[in-house]
């Protein structure tokens, strides 16, 4: 089966992220894949480590039509017929004017969403223009996407719930469908499971209130200030400055407690300031 994922615009970072691992592991599982995109942002390097063997295709810059990519209609339009699966991503009106594309050249082909949303975006209907003639226009084409669409995706279970109850056309096609990682090239790098630490690493865009952490590498005062305090307590330290209210702060201190952590926190503050971790 052919599966295609769709990226219009694709830097080396989305290859190690969803973008890329979700059609590299579909390869893995017999689908004859390819990851298609009408613009790369950069060299593309994990092609040749962790996701070796994808392919990836950049098609032919041929200008707009209206809000779209000349060569995606072409592709879409000529190849449709040979795309068992095709994965988009975002609920935006490129994606609906793509997936209805897609579906108008090959009516038995398979459409999946990856929503990849915020489920703060979720919790109402997307308005896709301020132009109310725009907007009405894009409100008939959401209307055939719904029918039209087979799957749709999200990667938390209370994302699954809100999408639920926005988009009740989805009802029975949505499926919760959580990111992961690449455990094929972790276990080629690393042979044997590394020493555990009672270190709390927290991953994310840094300083975003919507990810509910922060960070500023390079803050040398607050290094010091840890290392002071790691002397004085001789166990591992962790200082933060936030905006954390108590129902986020009082589970992390409980799972300190839990591991002898120490940790110490500021009052909430307007700007995000860091957050360090230090161990004797």
């Amino acid at each position: 089966m052919r599966w295609v994922t769709y990226f219009p615009k694709l830097y080396n970072v989305h290859l190690t992220k969803d973008v890329g691992l979700l059609p590299y592991y579909m390869r893995r599982h017999g689908y004859d894949v390819a990851l298609m995109t009408s613009e790369t942002g950069d060299e593309l390097h994990a092609l040749a480590t962790e996701v070796r063997g994808l392919q990836v295709g950049t098609l032919k810059d041929r200008g707009k039509r209206f809000f779209l990519e000349r060569s995606a209609l072409n592709f879409f339009k000529t190849e449709a017929k040979h795309i068992d699966v095709l994965n988009l991503w975002h609920f935006s009106r490129h994606t609906l004017a793509y997936g209805a594309w897609y579906k108008k050249h090959n009516p038995q082909g398979r459409l999946y969403l990856k929503l990849d949303a915020y489920n703060s975006y979720l919790k109402s209907r997307k308005k896709f223009s301020a132009n109310p003639l725009k907007q009405l226009a894009m409100r008939r084409l959401e209307k055939r996407f719904h029918r039209l669409v087979d799957l749709v995706s999200v990667e938390n279970k209370e994302g699954l719930e809100i999408a639920r109850a926005t988009y009740p056309e989805w009802r029975d096609k949505l499926i919760y469908l959580p990111n992961g990682c690449n455990d094929i090239y972790l276990k080629s790098k690393y042979k044997t499971t590394p020493k555990k630490e009672r270190v709390i690493l927290s991953v994310g865009r840094p300083a975003m209130p919507f990810t509910g952490s922060i960070a500023a590498p390079g803050c040398f005062f607050f290094h010091r200030v840890l290392s002071l305090l790691v002397s004085l307590t001789r166990k591992p330290c962790f200082l933060g400055m936030c905006w954390w209210g108590t129902k986020v702060w009082r589970p992390i201190r409980t799972f300190a407690m839990a591991v002898n952590l120490v940790l110490f926190s500021m009052t909430t503050i307007p700007n995000p300031l860091p957050m360090r971790c230090v161990r004797p």
